[in-house]
């Protein structure tokens, strides 16, 4: 089997539900539409499913223009993202900000308030923002550490084989899965090109409680994190999948082959 493209996953807003589309477009900061958004603390701090895991049920759609948040047992919410107040703010994530707008229709930041029980303002960040990615040199936005997530699918099989019962690929919120390839491709591959874009590793991904959060009902439990911390721990540190930097942009579409380089 040729490595190829499995899937392709877009968050509009950071922590809620991913899209899954047939092809995305590649920028020098990620996929296009990618970690758009999110909700912001009192201080500006970056909510996330790690202390919110109520979270993972909220689905995010964005067009472009309007913005719709919806949850079983809630009625949805649709807000222009278009238009945000004048004046500038920014989103911090682990304690590096990126400039941000709080978007002007309130609604949806109440309609988050009431899910999570806390204050969550809207921001979308700044046209053409960006913070530095753990690299200290390539471009990402409200991600956690870079750009796009890379994992394989063989990588997931092999996690699963220890566990007495098998998860989801999605616990791992990663943008591009792989099929086709050994488990661990990421962690070996230094550079890859697909549909005419091109990627270049980066640091192997530190995961944390999130993975243990059921992406359809939000709850939490001990895997896999428990099978991970015996078989993927490195000092402590639980590592599983690799960010990757935009070396080429352009379109990357499901089935594309994958090129080491």
């Amino acid at each position: 089997m040729e490595p190829r493209i499995l899937s392709l996953h877009v968050h509009p807003v950071k922590s809620c539900r991913a899209r899954s589309p047939d092809h995305v477009r590649v920028g020098p900061r990620g996929f296009e539409g990618d970690r758009e958004f999110a909700f912001c603390d009192e201080a500006g701090r970056v909510l996330t499913q790690r202390q919110h895991p109520r979270m993972a049920t909220v689905d995010a759609h964005w067009d472009g223009a309007a913005l719709t948040l919806s949850c079983a047992g809630h009625e949805s919410v649709t807000v222009d993202g278009r238009e945000w107040c004048d004046a500038p703010s920014s989103a911090s994530v682990h304690g590096t900000s990126i400039a941000a707008h709080e978007v002007r229709d309130a609604r949806a930041s109440r309609w988050m308030t009431e899910l999570l029980s806390t204050p969550a303002t809207l921001v979308r960040r700044a046209p053409h923002a960006t913070r530095a990615s753990d690299d200290g040199e390539s471009p990402t936005t409200l991600a956690d550490a870079g750009p796009i997530s890379v994992l394989a699918r063989a990588s997931m099989d092999a996690l699963n084989a220890r566990m007495d019962d098998a998860l989801p690929i999605d616990r791992f919120r990663t943008n591009v899965i792989v099929d086709g390839v050994d488990a661990f491709f990421e962690d070996s591959v230094e550079a890859f090109d697909v549909g005419g874009c091109g990627f270049r590793a980066m640091r192997r991904i530190q995961r944390c409680v999130m993975v243990q959060t059921d992406q359809r009902t939000g709850e939490r439990g001990i895997e896999p994190m428990r099978t991970l911390r015996e078989v993927r721990s490195v000092l402590g540190r639980v590592f599983f999948g690799r960010y990757f930097v935009v070396e080429h942009e352009g379109v990357v579409r499901v089935g594309d082959r994958v090129l080491p380089s």
